[in-house]
């Protein structure tokens, strides 16, 4: 199986990073942004990421214990999906999804 490291964008109300990886039909992919302003339902986290086979739908843990609810959708977006906590924390979490690719 070949290793694909793959380029995400930020969203415009965050800040940090993330590596996505692709092997195998699978996208994983290690998170670590901070909002820059109040998060609200259908911001965007990340974006560029591998289409899933259907709509992932996960939770986003926070340095605060607090999350985000969110999907990636068929564009390979990253959004947040009612937000449980909407002022500045940072998200540090894992994701693993399988994907088209």
């Amino acid at each position: 199986n070949t290793t694909n490291i793959v380029t995400v964008q930020v969203g415009t109300k965050f800040e940090g990073g993330a590596i996505c990886i692709l092997k195998g039909g699978w996208c994983h992919v290690t998170l670590e942004v901070t909002p820059s302003h109040e998060v609200e339902n259908g911001d965007v986290v990340l974006s560029g990421l591998p289409v899933p086979i259907f709509s992932q739908y996960m939770f986003l843990n926070t340095t605060n214990g607090a999350g985000y609810s969110a999907f990636i959708d068929k564009d390979g977006s990253l959004i947040i999906y009612f937000p449980a906590y909407t002022t500045v924390s940072r998200v540090d979490t894992c994701i693993s999804y399988p994907t088209l690719s």
